[in-house]
């Protein structure tokens, strides 16, 4: 009996490979028996594939079965295009944290710029040792540790510049007054009244008091005001020569003849403040005099800095117990 040309068909159509069997001619059956295959990844990172096929035909001359197995390696786009993707996929993660890395150093670099002005001759960075606690605490709530114990406190920083040119320079009556500080969300309006000559006889003080005055939330505030605070003069030195001129704490509570200084401020003659209390009064040749020699920040022929005036400027702390 003669093999159909669909038989010879077939095999070559096996040999190149197909998922399929087929043939032509007329009445031919074509049954897929069995379809399975295999990958093996060899050493150089090609993979290697195997397919089995079973095909049996059926026509009116002839019944026949055939079997392939055909191996073939997949060395590109099988393989190269998931590497490719993965490639891309961390090559995009790395750069979105690369830009998040240049990001934060961006807003450090241009937040140390703001203070740091430059090398000085001698060598020394031209920065207030007391920056960072400024940057660090101005106008935040926080945990204060005491003899009492651990207490929540706001604190306030105001600096005054050219401070030495107002000692020698203001007459007797000219005073400063702070911007309203805020204390805390909610909380009281306050201010900082800083007189640089207070002049008493023959003699010049450098004074410094804080007074409440009108607020946005004083309506759902309770009065009279009752928190303690206390008031401070900075010392430039670096940390363990400090000698911070502190004036003393200050509890309403016990200074019932200022009675009105605590009570809710209200508009007088266009002037919402209360009077505001004095709470340091140092001499004010402590701040011509007594150059901080402690310190490798003072001094220098440029600068001139003091104990208590970096660069011609006062600094002032006020800290309130809530």
């Amino acid at each position: 009996m003669r093999a159909p040309q669909c038989f010879v068909i077939l095999l070559l159509s096996l040999s190149n490979i197909d998922d399929n069997c087929f043939c032509l001619g007329e009445n031919v059956t074509v049954q897929s028996s069995d379809h399975s295959g295999s990958q093996v990844v060899n050493g150089s990172g090609s993979v290697s594939e195997t397919q089995h096929a079973t095909c049996q035909i059926t026509t009116e001359e002839l019944v026949a079965s055939a079997q392939a197995t055909v191996t073939r390696v997949l060395t590109g786009a099988c393989i190269g295009e998931a590497v490719d993707k993965r490639l891309q996929n961390l090559e995009n993660l790395f750069r979105i944290g690369v830009d998040e890395i240049n990001q934060k150093l961006d807003i450090l670099l241009r937040s140390s710029s703001s203070r740091l002005q430059s090398l000085g001759e001698t060598g020394r960075l031209d920065v207030d040792p007391r920056q960072a606690e400024v940057d660090r605490l101005n106008n935040t709530i926080g945990q204060i540790f005491t003899p009492e114990g651990t207490i929540r406190a706001f604190t306030h920083f105001l600096r005054v510049e050219h401070f030495d040119d107002k000692i020698s320079q203001w007459g007797s009556r000219g005073y400063l007054r702070s911007p309203t500080i805020q204390v805390g969300p909610g909380g009281y309006a306050m201010y900082l009244k800083v007189t640089p000559r207070d002049v008493q006889g023959d003699k010049v003080f450098v004074s410094v008091g804080a007074g409440l005055t009108r607020g946005e939330y004083d309506a759902s505030l309770t009065w009279p005001f009752a928190l303690k605070y206390r008031v401070e003069i900075l010392d430039h030195s670096v940390q363990g020569f400090r000698q911070d001129l502190s004036g003393a704490t200050f509890d309403p509570l016990n200074y019932r003849h200022y009675a009105s200084l605590w009570k809710r401020p209200i508009a007088t003659l266009g002037n919402d403040d209360n009077i505001a209390l004095v709470n340091i009064k140092v001499p004010a040749n402590i701040f011509l005099e007594g150059v901080n020699r402690w310190s490798d920040y003072s001094s220098s022929p440029r600068t001139s800095n003091r104990k208590y005036l970096w660069q011609g400027s006062l600094l002032i702390k006020l800290t309130v117990y809530l």
